[in-house]
């Protein structure tokens, strides 16, 4: 039984034909898996910093020697606890670098360097027994510092749940604008409460 041509070269044509959807259909299913995949990092990766950075806003309170009521952050309650809450902040950050934006990383960085402050001007770098390191007292005046860092990386992780969450590009900050990011991060410092007590800390 002799096949006429053009029946053989139909059945090449579509068995090619299957070849090319079944493999555009796995190539498609694969790119699904892998956006998938790094959607969830990304969330994940927004949650734990989220979570992270607001116990740092939780605030508690005590009667100063006056009878007045003083807020601070429950962070400033001992000194285990804040040292333990800011190193894994510094961990968090650096475990989520590569899928956070350009301007949450800037906002965690900027934090980062007050806190280097912070540890600096309490004695935390020098390895001496610094009077009053970590006090409600020290707490309730870098308060509005707190919030001012903390809010800010706040409202760059509800810009990604607004907006960013919806992109599967990833947008690591740029490191070759260290210098301009570490010039406009000093002029900010030089605003806080901390460098305005830096005299005092010492």
């Amino acid at each position: 039984m002799v096949i006429p041509l053009t029946t053989l070269v139909a059945v090449v044509i579509g068995g090619l034909m299957t070849l090319a959807s079944n493999y555009l259909l796995k190539k498609r299913e694969i790119r699904l898996q892998l956006a998938q995949n790094l959607m969830k990092k990304k969330i994940d990766a927004y949650d734990e910093l989220l979570s992270h950075v607001r116990f740092g806003n939780l605030l508690a309170a005590s009667e100063s020697g006056d009878g007045s009521l003083v807020k601070y952050p429950v962070i400033f309650q001992d000194e285990n606890g804040f040292e333990e809450w800011e190193c894994k902040f510094i961990i968090t950050v650096r475990r989520v670098f590569h899928l956070i934006d350009a301007d949450t990383y800037e906002a965690c960085f900027a934090f980062q360097n007050y806190l280097l402050n912070l540890d600096k001007l309490t004695g935390g770098l020098k390895g001496t027994t610094a009077i009053k390191r970590i006090t409600p007292e020290l707490g309730a005046k870098l308060l509005p510092d707190f919030k001012m860092y903390i809010g800010r990386i706040e409202n760059c992780c509800y810009h990604f749940y607004r907006k960013g969450i919806y992109s599967l590009r990833i947008n690591p900050p740029d490191l070759r604008n260290t210098d301009k990011s570490s010039e406009i991060i000093f002029i900010e410092l030089k605003s806080t409460q901390l460098w305005q007590l830096q005299d005092n800390l010492r």
